[in-house]
């Protein structure tokens, strides 16, 4: 019997093989309509969880963001969304960072445009999550607008 006629076998064994491995060490990013979250690596160092201080703008640059947390535990995604602000037309169109810090090591990031009512949903923890939004400005600025930890309350059922 001749090895050469199992050679095209192997070649596509090995080929499924690999296939199938690739993309398997990573969690694939929640799509929300438009935006889509991008996650890194597993920290190696705790994150840090204290709130600190955030930014005033000055006169005429103030902008808000709503944070929510969604209680199932199944999906436990942060939403922000921007609520606009006297300084909304000085927000950079994809102008809004948003970091969270998940109390199991992992860092999630997303960019939220400046159109009202536009909102991102990133997954947090089942833990304590600390949360930070900043406002990126068309004058090069950028001002930290919310720093907080949300924990995670599980829905009761009655």
């Amino acid at each position: 019997m001749n090895w050469r006629a199992f050679l095209p076998v192997l070649i596509v064994v090995l080929v499924a093989m690999i296939a199938l491995s690739a993309g398997c060490s990573s969690e694939a990013p929640l799509e929300t309509g438009a935006q889509q979250e991008s996650t890194s690596t597993m920290s190696s160092q705790a994150v840090n969880l204290n709130p600190g201080p955030t930014d005033v703008p000055p006169t005429g640059y103030g902008v808000q963001v709503t944070v929510v947390r969604n209680p199932i535990s199944t999906n436990p995604y942060i939403s922000v969304t921007f609520a606009g602000g006297d300084g909304w037309n000085m927000v950079k169109k994809d102008g809004i960072r948003v970091k969270i810090s998940r109390s199991d090591g992992r860092i999630v990031e997303g960019i939220l445009e400046n159109n009202l009512d536009s909102s991102i949903d990133l997954i947090g923890s089942t833990g304590e999550d600390r949360v930070e939004v900043w406002a990126d400005m068309v004058n090069g600025e950028s001002y930290k607008i919310y720093d907080d930890v949300l924990k995670f309350k599980a829905r009761t059922t009655n």
